[in-house]
């Protein structure tokens, strides 16, 4: 909130929000997990709303699997394939690219 106070006053920014996919719908033995992805997605919403008359562009990021510190930990409550992750060199390149249209 503070940065979207600051780019209030000066009537133009963009803000970013990292959540994930699981924010919509996920397993229910990571319950913790997807209940902050699903908060993050309707904060960004609502602050999306509230951002728009002062030129403040708000981006719900939410990825899917990527490959991360989590995803490689053997003992999460899902177990992912290492094929099925994505990259998150490549996804960041993506998120960057996105972010500039």
């Amino acid at each position: 909130m503070t940065a979207y106070k600051r780019m209030k006053q000066r009537n133009f920014g963009q803000i970013a929000i990292m959540s994930s996919a699981v924010g919509f719908f996920g397993p229910p033995n990571m319950c913790w997990y997807n209940s902050t992805k699903s908060a993050l997605n309707s904060f960004a919403r609502d602050l999306r709303y509230i951002a728009e008359p002062y030129n403040i562009r708000v981006s719900l990021v939410t990825p899917g699997s990527i490959v991360s510190n989590m995803t490689s930990n053997p003992e999460q409550p899902v177990p992912f394939t290492e094929s099925i992750l994505a990259s998150s060199n490549e996804l960041a390149k993506v998120i960057k690219r996105q972010l500039k249209i």
